[in-house]
């Protein structure tokens, strides 16, 4: 499997190849999963924070395009 890129994943839309969006997607579970194990986000270093915080906007960013997963929150 290709690493997952949002251009990757955006090239895969655009093309409605669902499959291959979802795959590249499933792909991020591994560094997404390790991110979150090793990684204090909310680092007291303001700029590891900064750097934290901008990675995991990147993890949304790729994701923004497929679904919005706010909305599968309860209310």
């Amino acid at each position: 499997m290709s690493p997952c890129s949002p251009s990757t994943v955006a090239k895969s839309l655009a093309a409605d190849d669902y499959p291959a969006a979802l795959g590249d997607l499933a792909a991020l579970r591994g560094p997404i999963d390790e991110f979150f194990a090793n990684v204090m986000v909310m680092d007291e270093d303001e700029g590891i924070r900064a750097n934290n915080i901008k990675l995991l906007n990147s993890f949304v960013a790729v994701f923004a395009n497929v679904a919005d997963f706010g909305k599968m929150a309860k209310k």
